[in-house]
């Protein structure tokens, strides 16, 4: 009979995060602690459960089956502690965020505040950069994001939608013939915002047809109201987030091409660790966002 619960415990968390460090920093122990217990459970068990290798952990097959047969209980036990937590006991712990640069002047950044000040004792550190972090290597909790989910290992809720708009400054469009659609611009120049895809796509607003047009770029920025400043100077073309640009359409400083085309809109996710605290205050600040966000 296996007595050794925490052992079991540990080695879910390092096959789910793939490497002894990265669980020593999730669950808030040595990298030595966690190969002990690991170690531990295969002399109990008298198998060998992982490959270790620098880089990574790799299971075997006795592995692969205890991983299977005990992964299910133990995320079923985080869930009820979550519950459980979530409703007998104000949030207490440390939060590490992190969010697109252009997010720090909106609304989800407010939101973030007056989470802090409903909750005191919960301690807030808040990265703005458009860099995508490593949440597990970089020791994250939340990371609010852009975009398609690229880590399928990652949990994910879509928190709101943002609308763009294709802009430009007249001084950039003087001289130039209008476009009719988005295939005339393949050769003008754009703004690129460095973690996005080097395309864009376009929908008809009247036929629904989409049209995928590479960019030509000439600046790259990695900050969006740089991207911003940069085209109400004449830099280029740019497809940008509505409330980046909506003073400067406002004020004439820049104008939208192809009104009868619609830029496609990019979804916001909140994305977490699957080795989410036991605490529940991740969960509970994400489920805080989608009330208010929504």
């Amino acid at each position: 009979m296996i007595t050794n619960l925490r052992a079991i415990y540990i080695f879910v968390k390092a096959v789910e995060l793939g490497s002894f460090r990265a669980t020593a920093n999730a669950l808030d122990l040595s990298a030595s602690v966690v190969s002990y217990q690991v170690s531990r459970l295969e002399a109990e068990l008298k198998v060998a459960l992982l490959y270790r290798s620098t880089r990574k952990l790799t299971l075997t097959d006795a592995g692969k089956t205890l991983f299977e047969k005990v992964a299910p209980l133990v995320r079923g036990a985080e869930q009820a502690v979550d519950l459980l937590t979530s409703k007998t006991a104000d949030p207490v712990g440390s939060l590490n965020l992190t969010m697109a640069s252009s997010f720090s002047r909106e609304d989800i950044t407010r939101l973030v505040a007056r989470f802090a000040v409903l909750h005191p004792g919960v301690e807030l550190a808040v990265e703005y950069s458009d860099e995508q972090k490593d949440l597990i290597a970089d020791n994250i909790d939340l990371a609010i994001r852009s975009g398609p989910i690229e880590d399928s290992s990652l949990k994910a809720v879509k928190l709101f939608t943002i609308e763009r708009k294709l802009v430009a400054s007249p001084g950039f469009l003087a001289g130039m013939p209008g476009p009719a659609t988005p295939a005339d611009l393949a050769d003008r120049n754009w703004i690129w915002l460095s973690v996005t895809p080097r395309h864009r796509i376009f929908v008809n607003r009247h036929n629904g047809k989409r049209h995928r047009l590479k960019l030509k770029r000439r600046v790259t920025v990695n900050d969006g109201y740089a991207m911003a400043e940069f085209a109400v100077e004449g830099l280029g073309l740019l497809t940008s987030p509505l409330y980046l640009v909506d003073a400067y359409l406002q004020e004439g400083r820049l104008v939208e091409l192809l009104p009868g085309w619609r830029v496609e809109p990019i979804d916001v996710y909140a994305i977490w660790p699957p080795n989410a605290p036991r605490s529940g205050l991740t969960g509970r600040f994400v489920e805080y966002l989608r009330q208010n966000l929504g």
